[in-house]
């Protein structure tokens, strides 16, 4: 048994009542963990600026480390953190929309020059997300991921299936999305806009041959892929 020093009270010296501490003859604190936890928050409610101000000072000079221990700490906690996420929008989806919104009222401006810049980052994404959405829409499958998108383009040489053109490359539905094609990785081919567009929905048999960029070549590794 341990008497507290704080409280007064004998509990048994176990790591349930005691913090551990190397230094002391029995290997635990003077104070018992709940007049430890009192203190801690008492003396964070009396402390509160000063160590927020702390803190923030802390992150700005080891923002790099910060980062790389939250990156860390995500990654070998992602089931617990994720069911935390959870359980929080469930418990609070009303306050969490309605902030969402109140945010969005505010920062119009701010949001828009936002996507907009997320956008021209990320033009492949932006254009998967578009095209998977549009597929859901006529509720034909919509799987293609950015990796099968890369091999593709890169198993055409990076360039137009069409005419060869490296310049501009879209996806391209080889059965057109208006005639059931799916947005997948059988069906979506590296196009440059000029071919796309003067592609559009038109079948492929009756198109291509009449193409002024015609090849037999490049229309058998079409068809093979």
């Amino acid at each position: 048994m341990k008497k507290c020093t704080k409280c007064g009270v004998e509990k048994p010296a176990k790591i349930d009542f005691f913090p551990k501490r190397d230094s002391s003859k029995d290997g635990f604190r003077n104070e018992c963990k709940l007049c430890k936890k009192e203190y801690i928050r008492n003396y964070y409610e009396n402390n509160r600026e000063h160590i927020i101000k702390q803190n923030v000072d802390y992150v700005k000079i080891n923002r790099e480390a910060c980062q790389a221990r939250r990156k860390k700490h995500a990654l070998n906690n992602k089931d617990i953190l994720d069911e935390k996420r959870k359980k929080h929008y469930q418990k609070n989806k009303e306050q969490i929309s309605k902030k969402k919104k109140e945010y969005a009222e505010k920062n119009k401006e701010k949001n828009a020059k936002y996507h907009l810049e997320y956008a021209r980052r990320n033009v492949d994404k932006c254009k998967i997300k578009r095209h998977k959405r549009e597929a859901k829409l006529k509720s034909l499958p919509s799987t293609l991921t950015k990796n099968q998108w890369d091999y593709t383009v890169a198993h055409f040489n990076n360039s137009c299936v069409y005419c060869g053109s490296e310049e501009q490359i879209q996806q391209d539905h080889f059965v057109p999305l208006s005639k059931g094609g799916e947005f997948t990785h059988n069906n979506i081919i590296p196009a440059c806009m000029k071919c796309n567009c003067s592609k559009q929905d038109q079948d492929f048999h009756e198109w291509y041959p009449n193409h002024k960029n015609y090849s037999k070549k490049r229309e058998k590794k079409i068809l093979k892929y």
